[in-house]
């Protein structure tokens, strides 16, 4: 059969610009949807902005004073100006231990942390100390004696928590520290742990171990309490 017998029957009308159609609608239509979710994106308040950085207000009103040391402005009110000055002096100190942090590990210090923060952390590792001790005072042959051994082993990522915890004025500067067991218990809590006929409580000083990678260990000695003594 001859090629020139076959009949060519040319694609419909309209075809080729319909897909065309429902191609741009689909593009239009992802653009439009790009577009609504480019404009819900918002920027942080002030609220939030002290949440990422609490020290946002001191760093703000540091950078007003320098670019404008004679005409910057100051709080109307005695209340705003203490809470002013106090900001910018927890910022200071702040940047202080971030700096002896520096110094002493040869590592980039950590950001700034408010005072409140530190403390509330030191706080938490208090608690966790005084809970491990207290599991490990069990009644041995040497309770009776006062002279059972314990160690507590820890973990303190931030050396500025860790100096709080020890009362220390900042980052510990040394491996090792030594304190009472009043001195031990002003920190931690007091430590008993009554049993069936008798009370344990700590007998001898503690001594903290701490290391750059932030373990430290807490060690130390229990026995059974007097009888009749405190």
């Amino acid at each position: 059969m001859s090629d020139r017998g076959l009949s060519y029957s040319p694609p419909p009308v309209g075809t080729k610009s319909k897909k065309r159609k429902a191609a741009t609608t689909s593009t239009t239509t992802t653009t439009t949807t790009k577009s609504k979710r480019t404009k819900t994106v918002q920027q942080p308040t002030k609220v939030a902005q002290h949440l990422l950085d609490p020290f946002a207000n001191a760093k703000e009103s540091i950078r007003k004073a320098l670019a404008s040391p004679n005409s910057f402005e100051l709080p109307d009110d005695e209340a705003s100006m203490r809470g002013l000055v106090l900001s910018i002096s927890e910022y200071a100190k702040s940047l202080e231990a971030s700096v002896a942090i520096a110094v002493t590990s040869g590592q980039p210090g950590p950001a700034p942390k408010p005072s409140e923060q530190i403390k509330t952390e030191a706080e938490k590792i208090a608690a966790t100390i005084k809970s491990g001790i207290i599991k490990q005072m069990t009644w041995r042959s040497t309770t009776f004696e006062g002279r059972t051994p314990y160690v507590y082993d820890g973990f303190c990522s931030d050396p500025r928590v860790f100096g709080a915890l020890l009362k220390l004025q900042g980052p510990p500067m040394c491996r090792t520290y030594k304190f009472t067991k009043d001195e031990f218990s002003g920190m931690i809590g007091e430590i008993t742990h009554a049993l069936r006929y008798d009370t344990l409580i700590l007998t001898s000083d503690v001594k903290f171990e701490w290391y750059e990678s932030g373990e430290f260990k807490v060690k130390g000695k229990y026995g059974a309490r007097p009888r009749g003594g405190r």
